[in-house]
């Protein structure tokens, strides 16, 4: 689950307050990664940017990257 709070965080354009919102709208943050174009414009306060920045961005590698190196640092 951490892999997409991270993701989020890493998408550009998408900020602490965006976050918020999607994570009031949605039941977690996988529901948030899983949800299609038209879901996210549901979203109040998402615009067609950042609908198109989450709907595009569905690669969790980088976040699994971080996640890895985080772990091997402890």
């Amino acid at each position: 689950m951490l892999q997409y709070i991270l993701w989020l965080t890493l998408i550009k354009g998408i900020g602490p307050a965006t976050v918020k919102r999607l994570l009031g709208h949605f039941s977690d943050p996988r529901e948030v990664y899983d949800a299609g174009y038209e879901d996210l414009l549901e979203v109040k306060g998402i615009g067609h940017f950042a609908a198109t920045s989450l709907a595009t961005a569905r690669s969790l590698q980088e976040a699994e990257s971080i996640l890895e190196r985080c772990t091997r640092a402890i």
